[in-house]
């Protein structure tokens, strides 16, 4: 006899909800986006800008790509190719401090919005500091994952600004990316491979003669939140 399965059956969907477009508003007008009192203290209003922090733009980047927290937290410097025809994240386990869920490497083109805000300014001030952790701030914990930390402090406040809500967390962006997908009109195909999701037959041929940046970049800015306006974030151009 194998080995033990266990039959877990709750729909992933019924372990998280994605946010409501009210709490989507709340959070990303709230001091950790406008400024706040200090680093430390987030959730109180004053002078501090957090744009230079990975409590800044995890949450953005996660909305706008629908990629798994630890993808995010454990990007390098180069894994951010601005440079190229399609600007896109390069999300692997290629180095040792990197993993990865199997068969989930790719490249996930950005999303306008991120742009629009300012990620490519931060990157190129990162990148001035020399290669490593793009957000050199988040740590490894013992399991070796860069996430811990931000799941935590993300968890911590959005209870203070009074967003939380039973069965969100972190994870619900890629709820709210995967809801965004569908009313967007992006083709289910091409959704799947977005999220980073094991692919079967010809949808699994990505990277290798199954789908280019291209087509990715067009799926991805077709993704829209109608109801959320972060036009207070957006750098002038």
């Amino acid at each position: 006899m194998g080995g033990l399965a266990v039959n877990d059956s709750v729909k992933a969907r019924d372990k998280r909800k994605p946010f409501s477009a009210g709490q989507l508003t709340t959070l990303f007008s709230s001091p950790l986006f406008v400024g706040c009192r200090s680093e430390r203290i987030r959730a109180q209003r004053g002078n501090t800008d957090m744009r230079d922090t990975p409590w800044f733009w995890l949450p953005i980047l996660s909305l706008y790509s629908g990629a798994r927290l630890n993808e995010l937290c454990q990007l390098h410097v180069d894994d951010v190719k601005l440079d190229h025809e399609v600007p896109h994240l390069v999300l692997t386990d290629e180095r040792e401090d990197q993993s990865i869920k199997t068969g989930n490497k790719r490249c996930s083109p950005l999303h306008t919005q991120p742009l629009t805000i300012g990620f490519a300014d931060f990157v190129a001030a990162r990148r001035k500091r020399g290669p490593g952790l793009l957000f050199a701030q988040l740590k490894q914990n013992k399991f070796g994952s860069y996430s811990d930390r931000m799941s935590k402090d993300f968890a911590n406040y959005i209870r203070k600004i009074d967003v939380w809500e039973d069965k969100t967390s972190f994870h619900s962006f890629r709820h709210n990316f995967e809801d965004a997908c569908r009313q967007s009109g992006v083709a289910p195909h091409l959704m799947e491979v977005l999220q980073g999701h094991s692919e079967r037959g010809q949808a699994g041929r990505y990277g290798k003669g199954g789908y280019g940046l291209a087509m990715l970049k067009e799926a991805m800015d077709l993704v829209q939140y109608p109801d959320l306006d972060l036009t207070h974030l957006h750098r002038p151009s």
